[in-house]
């Protein structure tokens, strides 16, 4: 029903929103965010990386992307225990 909906000629304006969240799944993009904050939090101790390598992994290992999200997860996790 929600395709449906965003394939009329005046789109509802959530239809943006949702069509980035489904090319950003369709394109590993919770598994190499999840990386990327990981190895910063590793190597620079952002705390901030730290909450995005979390958010990202477990957000990419619910919606079943879970190939490069879990590794990130681990090295943040790692990171997180170390401290």
């Amino acid at each position: 029903g929600m395709g449906l909906a965003c394939g009329a000629v005046p789109a509802p304006w959530w239809c943006a929103p949702r069509s980035a969240v489904i090319y950003v799944h369709e394109h590993n993009g919770w598994g190499l965010v999840a990386l990327a904050g990981g190895i910063a939090t590793l190597l620079f101790r952002w705390r901030w990386a730290a909450a995005l390598g979390l958010g990202a992994g477990l957000l990419g290992l619910v919606l079943y992307n879970a190939g490069l999200a879990a590794v990130g997860l681990l090295l943040t996790l790692l990171r997180l225990l170390r401290a």
